[in-house]
Order: C-alpha cells, then sequence, then structure tokens
C-alpha cells in the first residue's frame, strides 16, 4: 500500500459518514447515503451554482442536515449555512476542507 504524500489531501470517507446505506457519484459529486435515502439531496445538487459544485467532492444528508466535504482554495460553504430544497429548510452541519 503507498503511503500518502504530503502535497495529496489524504482523508477517510467515513470521516464524513457512515459508509453502510451505500454511495452514488451524481455531476461529479459523491452522495453518502443514510438509511432512508432521501433522493431530494440530488434536487440539493441540482441547485447549486456551477461554483458550489466545482469544489464540492462528496455530500451526507441526515435529517434534514447535510454534511459537504470540499476542496480548497475555494469552498463555497459554511457551517450553519441554510438551503430551501422543496420546501424544506436544510442546513449545514460540517463542512470538512481537504488540503
Amino acid at each position: 500500500m503507498l503511503e500518502p504524500q504530503e502535497h495529496l489531501a489524504h482523508f477517510h470517507i467515513d470521516d464524513l459518514a457512515d459508509l453502510e446505506h451505500g454511495q452514488s457519484y451524481y455531476k461529479g459529486v459523491l452522495i453518502i447515503w443514510d438509511e432512508d435515502h432521501d433522493e431530494r439531496v440530488i434536487k440539493f445538487i441540482d441547485k447549486l451554482s456551477d461554483n458550489e459544485k466545482s469544489c464540492m467532492i462528496a455530500v451526507h444528508e441526515h435529517k434534514g442536515y447535510v454534511d459537504i466535504m470540499c476542496h480548497p482554495p475555494h469552498c463555497a460553504f459554511s457551517n450553519g449555512q441554510t438551503f430551501n430544497i422543496m420546501g424544506d429548510i436544510w442546513t449545514i452541519h460540517t463542512v470538512l476542507i481537504l488540503g
């Protein structure tokens, strides 16, 4: 197994969420599903601007909150930020910035 290099971001995807419910790849973003597979997360991704999507690596939704993994230098998200998704308010719980 190769050792992580200093110039590469190294992370464990399970730092963001539990992986037991599967993952999908949609429009360049890894979706990490929770137990209810709330497909509104797809609407969340669709609602984002190109700038927001360009920095996003992964998203995990759980009970109306989202955790986001993004890469620097221009992460467009912040903890506590809210989005209206199909009439529901979703709040960013955690932003994990690699790098």
